[in-house]
């Protein structure tokens, strides 16, 4: 006789293969994407997942290659999801402020210098929710420097 009870079995939620195959470059996987989304997603879950796996690993651009992912799957099978805009805008806000990290990794700079090639709105709403995670510091009224962190 053969007994059960000391297996264990891990199981991934559907929308969590989702985001995984939406970082690939795969057809396949945007196929994947296509079974996966005709079953029924929650996109708030996907959302969060993907927040946060964007959080947990600054040095993969998370956001930004889930969004990609998203985009030519959409494209390909022609989906309409509000989920897309909202997650574009996510992608936009974090290719930003990863843009400020970098231009203060060279030292303090001012607005203008940090918002050179973008939209100053946009270049003022990267910094506040910069400086509100504590990732910068405003040193002077203009003044940005970048938070030491370690």
């Amino acid at each position: 006789m053969f007994s059960l009870e000391n297996i264990s079995v891990y199981m991934l939620a559907p929308e969590d293969i989702f985001v995984f195959k939406s970082v690939t470059s795969r057809d396949r996987d945007r196929e994947d994407m296509y079974t996966l989304f005709t079953r029924g997603l929650d996109f708030d879950v996907i959302r969060d997942e993907i927040l946060w796996q964007n959080e947990q690993d600054r040095s993969f651009a998370w956001i930004a290659f889930f969004f990609d992912g998203l985009e030519e799957f959409a494209d390909r099978y022609k989906i309409s999801h509000s989920v897309i805009g909202e997650l574009h805008d996510l992608a936009y806000q974090d290719m930003l402020a990863q843009m400020l990290i970098e231009r203060l990794k060279g030292g303090n700079k001012t607005f203008e210098e940090l918002s050179q090639d973008m939209d100053s709105r946009d270049g003022k709403k990267a910094i506040k929710v910069l400086v509100k995670k504590g990732l910068i510091k405003q040193v002077a009224e203009s003044q940005f420097l970048l938070n030491d962190l370690s």
